[in-house]
């Protein structure tokens, strides 16, 4: 009904007569303003003048017709209509108790915040690999040959021709390399070493579904001498020019080709397990090996694990493939692995996060990182939705006296139940709103800051991601509003209008378990932080055995290598530098595995070990120690030909002591051969360290020397990083100008193997601490509510002389009395937790007693400065005043 026919001065009068009248309630007062308007307007619209319609309904008024107005108007709106009244009278209510209100909204706001920017992230990290064609699969070989495990992501260069044979549920089949030696790609002047060049096989675009630019899929990678570039390499070469048919050439070695450039490809935007910027026919690469090293070359033997091999299958036969696996291991792996080693199949969309083999093409993601990030999310809601259900409880009862002027006038239980409802979910849609900008404008760009990603709430105003924002929210406002408005409308209006009615212990007891549950989570949540940082910090600051910190790395070159130890020498001679070694691969990030045959061991009993390759200068860079024997030395000839070195698991594997390995045979098979490469002695054990992440346990390993390395480890001394460089610069260009100088600080290259841990840190930390001001804003906002109520308790005994601490005590005590509770409930928790998360580690800490004690006293001091702060406030109050409260 429409009431804007009515003037300013109209309302005006209907507002003094009831002030007159004594209906001076402010929460309802306006209401019952609309409610007379109404009655009036429908008077006027059957043609009464306002002054009659006014009279009129003085009349029936004074004979105690509000009551009759009040249903009347009711009964005449419509369901819209009735809503936007209740919207009205809720938001009156919000605004009145603007202070409680606030204090929700934030606490709420916040809850939302984190939650949803937590699920934004865990969707996105869902979200790798989604993009490709369904069935498509990665195939690995898990070799153990003599009881030694090597869980690679790898397989053998002939298993996805073995596969696309011999097995009828595949579709397309290919492998991909990554080239040891990092390849130069050259366009006029203007040239790069690639470390994200591919060799891929021709069926790389049926398997995978990333999108050409330019280029026709099926035959863009069938000639040998094609290249594929990104668009962003395609800039970074040519610029403004179309690259489409135009050369590029490839420097391998000492020998420069040509390559075509047959397409363009999108994959900028894709969320993918490995990245690229330049793709090569795979062919290409094998013509190459056969004019190397003839037939009969790696790519023919099952011994290598050097690539890796993806499968697109038919669909629905998923479980025929596995079960195929197991005849391809007994038909073309060596005799020494058929027994023991299998083949393994991962979904591409699982590869991200669920697999941690060795030689993955990226550090992967975490699926126990994203439970536990969700459990911080859900925890950090859970907190935020006690607190909001606890004061819009709390503030409830401060509406009795409103609610039994309602009642009085006639609303039914269900006018109560609507109204308070509307006002939670109010408020709730309204932290929604509030939570999108800080999600937007603040903490996604910390998410970004943190993890590298490039996350935005625009990609979700999809419907259906908007529609479960609405519901969550709604139902949160709907479960926070039943319990009060379900109390409120039981209410009997004569005992609320009589003062006799009493909140009662069921609110408070409700209340109290709220507070214990809320504090249960937030300490089980402090515990697991702590803890996690812990364990974290414990791995990054592992003793690896090796030193990284003051090494620069300087990525090798063809022109280099020939002359390396004249390099060598001019890099001595730089102001700073330390010492300088080469190495094939760089300590803590893996090495090949090779075959070798210990003295007092048949031929056809290898062990699979990994080899790493160096030179004589290695401990004086990495600070390694010898356990027996001696490294290489210069003054011994047949080091670099003749000359092994074990690590004490590599002595430990032959059945040798480490004083007794030095002096031992060895024999070494040729990479990719069944023939014998070499062999020589042991001149030595190095002390364990680890060569590989420490997500791993230490593994045998075999170092040998080799004069075409990949790496140079320049040790250096100061903080002048930038004259360092530019003097190694200025050596490198004496020996090769035509290739760029590429360098990096190991520590820093290492510490991306840990960025897992790294964002777990970062993200638990921050979800502790907004966890802790979310449960701080609700203790604030309750022990306010409830303090309040004891302000004559107060001024009594103070005017009996009770002092300020005796006042804090007694008032603090049943919070500190709740939160000592929930920390027992929560210690066994977060203990079984917390053990059970530690045992997927391979080095880990003991759980503290610190941990759970440091939490106890977290959550109590911030308890107590809440609580403090109120406490204080009243017990400062002139007892006079107090005694009048109410």
């Amino acid at each position: 009904m429409q009431l804007n026919h009515l003037k300013e001065g109209h309302i005006l009068l209907i507002e003094e007569h009831l002030k007159k009248k004594g209906f001076w309630y402010e929460p309802i007062f306006y209401e019952l303003v609309d409610h007379i308007r109404i009655a009036i307007s429908f008077k006027m619209k059957q043609g009464m003048p306002f002054i009659d319609a006014f009279e009129s309904t003085k009349e029936e008024f004074g004979q105690g017709g509000l009551e009759r107005i009040y249903l009347q108007t009711i009964n005449s709106l419509t369901p819209m209509t009735r809503l936007r009244s209740y919207f009205k009278s809720a938001l009156r209510n919000i605004l009145k108790q603007r202070v409680y209100s606030i204090v929700n909204l934030l606490g709420l706001v916040l809850g939302i915040a984190v939650s949803t920017t937590i699920a934004i992230y865990i969707n996105d990290e869902l979200s790798f690999d989604k993009f490709h064609p369904n069935n498509v699969y990665r195939v690995s070989a898990h070799v153990i040959a003599n009881g030694q495990k090597y869980d690679e992501a790898k397989a053998q260069f002939p298993l996805a021709e073995a596969l696309r044979s011999d097995v009828a549920a595949v579709e397309a089949a290919f492998r991909m390399h990554r080239p040891y030696e990092t390849p130069l790609l050259k366009y006029k002047e203007v040239k790069h070493a690639e470390s994200e060049l591919f060799y891929v096989g021709d069926t790389f675009f049926d398997v995978f579904g990333y999108q050409l630019l330019e280029g026709d899929p099926k035959s863009v990678l069938q000639n040998p001498n094609s290249i594929i570039l990104t668009r962003k390499a395609a800039i970074k070469y040519f610029g403004n020019e179309d690259p489409v048919g135009k050369n590029i050439d490839i420097v391998l070695g000492d020998e420069v080709r040509s390559l075509q450039v047959t397409g363009i490809v999108q994959n900028e935007n894709e969320r993918s397990h490995f990245k690229f910027e330049v793709l090569v026919p795979i062919n290409f690469l094998l013509n190459y090996w056969r004019q190397q090293y003839g037939e009969g070359g790696p790519e023919d033997s099952w011994f290598w694990t050097g690539t890796w091999t993806y499968v697109r299958l038919k669909p629905g036969t998923e479980q025929n493939f596995a079960g195929q696996l197991p005849g391809i291991v007994s038909k073309y792996f060596p005799p020494a692995w058929k027994n023991e080693s299998l083949l393994s199949m991962d979904a591409i969309e699982d590869i991200h996060l669920r697999s941690n083999r060795v030689a993955e093409l990226e550090p992967n993601g975490s699926i126990s990182q994203v439970k536990i990030f969700g459990s911080i999310g859900f925890v950090v809601l859970f907190i935020a939705v006690l607190n909001f259900i606890n004061l819009m409880s709390a503030q409830g009862f401060n509406y009795a006296k409103q609610v039994g002027v309602r009642k009085f006038l006639g609303a039914v239980r269900k006018d109560i139940l609507q109204l308070y409802l509307i006002e939670s979910v109010l408020l709730s849609l309204t932290a929604g709103l509030g939570a999108l900008f800080l999600i937007e404008l603040l903490l996604l760009p910390g998410v970004d800051q943190l993890t590298g990603k490039s996350l935005s709430i625009t990609q979700y105003l999809q419907p259906l991601y908007i529609v479960l924002y609405l519901f969550t929210l709604v139902t949160i406002g709907v479960i926070a509003g039943i319990f009060p408005s379900l109390t409120l409308s039981r209410l009997q209006s004569l005992k609320i209008l009589k003062g006799t009615y009493s909140a009662g212990r069921s609110g408070s007891f409700t209340r109290q378990i709220f507070v214990v549950l809320q504090f249960v989570a937030s300490v089980v949540l402090i515990i697991s932080v702590i803890v996690i940082n812990m364990q974290n910090e414990h791995i990054r600051s592992f003793d690896t055995g090796f030193n990284k910190e003051n090494i620069l790395v300087v990525r090798g070159s063809g022109g280099v290598n020939e002359r390396s130890e004249a390099f060598k020498n001019e890099v001595l001679k730089v102001p700073g530098v330390l010492a300088i070694s080469g190495v094939l691969d760089l300590p803590g990030r893996g090495a090949p595995s090779l075959r070798f045959i210990p003295e007092g061991k048949p031929d056809d009993q290898p062990e699979q070990v990994p080899l790493s390759y160096t030179d004589y200068d290695l401990l004086n860079v990495t600070g390694m120690e010898m356990a027996a024997g001696r490294f290489f030395d210069r003054s011994q000839l047949n080091d670099p030909e003749e000359g092994f070195v074990l690590n004490e698991e590599a002595a430990r594997l032959f059945g040798w002591e480490n004083t007794e390995a030095v002096g031992k045979t060895i024999k070494m098979f040729a990479p990719g051969s069944s023939e014998i490469g070499g062999q020589g002695k042991v001149i030595g054990v190095l002390k364990n360290y680890n060569f590989e992440s420490v997500h791993h346990p230490i593994r045998p390993l075999v170092t040998v020397m080799h004069s075409n390395l990949d790496y140079y480890l320049v040790k250096f001394e100061g903080s002048d990083l930038e004259s360092l460089t530019d003097g190694i610069e200025k050596a490198w260009n004496e020996f090769d100008p035509s290739w760029p100088m590429e360098s990096f600080l190991l520590d820093e290259n290492l510490a991306q193997i840990y960025e897992r841990e790294k964002k777990l840190s970062w993200i638990t930390n921050y979800g502790m601490g907004f966890a802790l001001v979310i449960a701080l804003i609700g203790i604030y906002g309750l022990s306010s509510y409830l303090l309040s109520r004891r302000t004559k308790e107060v001024g009594i005994r103070r005017l009996l002389g009770s002092k300020q601490s005796n006042l804090m005590f007694i008032l603090s005590r049943n919070f500190m009395f709740l939160i000592l509770i929930a920390n027992i409930i929560a210690w066994p928790l977060a203990y079984f937790a917390m053990n059970q998360w530690l045992q997927s580690f391979v080095y880990r800490i003991d759980l503290q007693w610190f941990a759970f004690l440091g939490a106890t006293a977290v959550t109590l001091v911030l308890a107590f400065l809440a609580i403090g702060y109120h406490v204080f406030k009243i017990s400062k109050t002139d007892p006079i005043t107090s005694l009048r409260y109410e």
